[in-house]
């Protein structure tokens, strides 16, 4: 398959996805508005608006972007899960206001301090995958490996060829289409996380 038809494949899983996305926070608005419910719609929306730049990036071949914004999704699913294990779940809503603690300053039920690494482990125990695929994306985020390998590549012996600025080599594409996936995934953990939140909001729209 080249790669423009893996694109328009992926592309329109995408499109279902955003569609999915703005559904989905529909009805955690449902009847009846609630305080946290802003702060898991305002997720949402950074979910799809991430879906839109995605979707541009894989049309771009941008790898580096592409892992960035893989790595900004992850973190999409960090702050949702933080709702469910906040000490104090007010304390979280507001924090989308601007005028309230770091979410890495709050406490969790268990007396931790929810910083990324402790949500990430957390949520490792839920998704085995997930420990794994923070650490290769957040190379992408910090100047690494990935970055250079982006842009330098071994022709043969002694010889280096020096890509900067120009459309990203063939063979990347693979890396590229991995990223796609992960990201694809990673939308779809997120609606899962906040499938509970729309379950709750129906039963209280149920009274």
């Amino acid at each position: 398959m080249s790669y423009q038809d893996w694109f328009l494949r992926v592309e329109k899983e995408l499109q279902r996805l955003r569609k999915e996305g703005i559904q989905l926070a529909a009805n955690v608005i449902g009847q009846t508005l609630y305080e946290d419910d802003f702060y898991t719609v305002s997720i949402l929306d950074k979910c799809i608006r991430l879906i839109d730049g995605f979707i541009d990036m894989l049309e771009k071949r941008n790898l580096t972007s592409a892992g960035i914004l893989l790595r900004v999704q992850i973190d999409n699913c960090l702050r949702t899960y933080a709702l469910y294990v906040a000490e104090n779940q007010s304390e979280i809503s507001r924090s989308v206001y601007g005028d309230g603690k770091q979410i890495n300053k709050m406490k969790a039920k268990d007396g931790n301090q929810m910083t990324d690494f402790y949500l990430r482990k957390k949520l490792s125990k839920i998704d085995k995958r997930f420990d794994s695929v923070y650490k290769a994306a957040s190379g992408f985020i910090h100047y690494s490996e990935k970055a250079f390998y982006a842009s330098v590549s071994v022709k043969e012996p002694n010889i280096l060829d020096i890509n900067v600025g120009h459309p990203i080599r063939d063979e990347l594409d693979s890396v590229l289409q991995e990223c796609a996936e992960a990201f694809i995934y990673f939308v779809k953990f997120q609606f899962k996380l906040t499938i509970p939140v729309v379950e709750s909001k129906n039963r209280i729209d149920a009274q």
